[in-house]
């Protein structure tokens, strides 16, 4: 049986996280608005179903995107 919803709980909390740090905006400001929107419509959803596709699956290279900016900023200091 597969796990209802399980998109949703997955990638909502990985979001969440990276929203509620003190880097988000300096994170925000580098993300393209395809991967703004990308998150938008994941912290939005109830259901697997309120995203397309291509929504869930873009979520992980837009994790790793990120991950390299939070990376960046880092080493920037």
């Amino acid at each position: 049986m597969e796990h209802k919803n399980a998109e949703v709980k997955y990638y909502k909390p990985r979001f969440k996280r990276w929203i509620k740090s003190d880097k988000w905006d300096s994170i925000a400001e580098r993300l393209s608005d395809i991967s703004m929107e990308t998150i938008t419509q994941v912290m939005n959803a109830e259901i697997d179903g309120d995203c397309s596709c291509i929504i869930w699956q873009n979520c992980d290279y837009v994790l790793d995107r990120i991950r390299e900016i939070n990376k960046n900023l880092e080493v920037e200091k």
